[in-house]
């Protein structure tokens, strides 16, 4: 695990896999940064609104978009549930869902 502003921190050149809780103000700026890296991550695991996590993942969640669609060739895009607001302390005051973005080979 490493503490540190993630979109500063260099990126490993190894094989790596993400998992975290995003803060929502900078949601599209991680999700690019991930998926434009050289190397990417295999799969990442992630925490935001649910609004955004739509956006990205099209389809079956939402009205597809100009980035979900650039997405889906190279990245399986999916909203694995949703949470309540009650899940969290204290509450957050929008949706938030777990959303998996995994290359694609």
């Amino acid at each position: 695990m490493v503490a540190a502003d993630f979109l500063r921190y260099d990126l490993p050149r190894t094989p790596y896999k993400v998992f975290g809780n995003m803060p929502f103000a900078v949601t599209s700026a991680i999700v690019q940064r991930l998926t434009e890296a050289d190397p990417p991550p295999i799969d990442a695991q992630m925490v935001m609104q649910r609004e955004a996590a739509g956006k990205l993942a099209g389809s079956s969640w939402a009205p597809e978009s100009l980035r979900s669609l650039t997405l889906k060739p190279r990245w399986h895009v999916e909203i694995v549930e949703r949470f309540r607001r009650t899940d969290f302390e204290p509450p957050p005051a929008v949706d938030t869902v777990p959303l998996t973005l995994a290359r694609r080979r």
